[in-house]
């Protein structure tokens, strides 16, 4: 029986593993059979797995031999060894350019150069004039930017209530001037927008102003198109400056450590209400929740899009700016790849890996400083509960949100389950939520911090199971 020279190829690699890891995928005389390429994607990606082979190297073989039409069993496999081979930042569209970067000029005072901002101190009753809702609100942890204050303000462009109408909405979030350190735990910030006077007391030393407002942007789900992020900075440099202007393109690995669905709901002092709280007002409480479900509905309840970049000079290829999805094994998987994860014995044994989980504002601001979690001393934990609420995969990694997976900061899953509390989903109810009027909650303190130790000592697992990763189901 003669056959063609890819099975020779493979066929020598699968009795010499040291001669499989040098081995290519032969295409010259037409498709390999199912059953080779099957065998060749298991060797390689146990190759990958062992660092025995190299990314680059395995995407050229995939490429040589398939071209654009990769067949379905190896398109997870294709979008690994490409993950780093996407468009530089600096070839995303600029501000000038890109409407979807460029704050609505109604809300700011006229006089600046062009893509240059001076916020009014009329800007909360700017927004509400037009339509648009806007809430004050405290950070936790790390949003704003600025370190000198966790104090902002938030306002939601609806790209349909613009003149003329856009297809795509906005967040901008402003940061107001710190409240003194003995209001630092009222939920709603009282320091009003700087100024003129303020700008020039700041230019003389006597005060210093915030320096950061940020913006993100998304094209609104259309059919299949899924909806595509924009993030945008704007600072402002030096004393009595009034202008905030444009920072470069930013790298998308910068945004998706925190951002890991594009959008991401903001969670207040006083939102997801922890029982030692006090919750925001209830006006404050139903525009957070409006606005946060209005970047659900802008998405269509689905994965976003981290775009492609425009076709650079002299190249006919398109890149993404940054594909996810490609960054290996997920955190809280359905069906983890380890197969030891999920038993009440490894429950027992991770669950208090950590004893203290520090989660304290990253600029060490007042309404996260208290951000520390210890277990008790004789921590009582239901390892059932902690089994049940370990599948993150029933949402992240699925249609409706992008997966957790390397690129995403621990800190970030930490924060969501001891902090804010909003995961996992459906285990906690805020007074205005529940039917007592209380906050209630199904796992106890010592059960949300053993939850984010046992979910860390399953991922530790998962990342050494790249191969079985590479390889679902199967190319026969």
């Amino acid at each position: 029986m003669k056959h063609a020279p890819w099975f020779w190829t493979l066929l020598g690699a699968a009795l010499s593993p040291h001669t499989l890891m040098a081995a290519a995928l032969d295409c010259s005389d037409g498709r390999p059979a199912p059953q080779d390429l099957e065998r060749w994607r298991s060797e390689t990606a146990e190759g990958l797995q062992e660092s025995s082979l190299g990314s680059r190297t395995v995407a050229e073989q995939i490429r040589s031999c398939f071209g654009p039409q990769v067949p379905v069993c190896l398109q997870r496999m294709n979008d690994y060894v490409n993950r780093n081979d996407v468009a530089p930042s600096a070839q995303d569209t600029p501000v000038r350019s890109s409407p979807q970067k460029q704050p609505p000029a109604e809300l700011f005072l006229n006089g600046a150069a062009n893509f240059e901002y001076r916020i009014p101190e009329d800007i909360e009753a700017r927004a509400a004039a037009l339509g648009w809702p806007s809430v004050r609100y405290k950070s936790r942890h790390s949003g704003g930017f600025d370190r000198d204050t966790a104090s902002l303000l938030m306002i939601y462009v609806p790209g349909d209530r613009v003149n003329p109408p856009v297809n795509f909405d906005r967040w901008l979030n402003f940061a107001l001037p710190e409240d003194p350190e003995s209001e630092a735990g009222r939920p709603t910030p009282g320091s009003p927008i700087p100024s003129a006077q303020d700008y020039a007391a700041e230019e003389n030393g006597e005060v210093s102003l915030p320096k950061v407002f940020t913006m993100v942007s998304l094209d609104r789900r259309q059919g299949q198109q899924p909806g595509q992020v924009y993030f945008q900075r704007f600072i402002r440099n030096g004393r009595g400056q009034t202008a905030f202007k444009p920072e470069g393109n930013s790298n998308p690995k910068r945004c998706v450590s925190c951002h890991p669905n594009g959008l991401r709901a903001i969670s207040p002092l006083g939102f997801h209400v922890r029982k030692d709280e006090t919750m925001m007002d209830a006006e404050a409480w139903a525009t957070v929740k409006r606005i946060n479900d209005a970047m659900t509905q802008a998405a269509g309840q689905r994965t976003v899009s981290w775009r492609e970049a425009p076709v650079s000079s002299g190249s006919t290829q398109k890149k993404t700016l940054l594909n996810p999805a490609a960054f290996g094994p997920s955190i809280g998987p359905l069906v983890p790849l380890n197969g030891r994860s999920r038993t009440p014995e490894f429950i027992s044994q991770c669950a208090e890996r950590r004893r203290v989980v520090d989660l304290r504002d990253i600029f060490n601001r007042a309404p996260g400083r208290g951000n520390v979690y210890r277990l008790s001393n004789n921590p009582q934990i239901d390892p059932a509960k902690i089994l049940r609420y370990m599948n993150c995969g029933a949402c992240h990694g699925t249609a409706s949100r992008a997966p957790l997976n390397s690129l995403t900061g621990w800190a970030q899953v930490d924060y969501k389950i001891l902090v804010d509390q909003s995961m996992p989903l459906g285990a906690h109810k805020n007074p205005l939520e529940s039917t007592s009027g209380d906050v209630q909650d199904a796992l106890t303190a010592d059960e949300r911090i053993a939850l984010a130790n046992c979910l860390q000592a399953e991922y530790e697992l998962e990342k050494k199971e790249i191969a079985r990763w590479l390889t679902p189901g199967s190319c026969e």
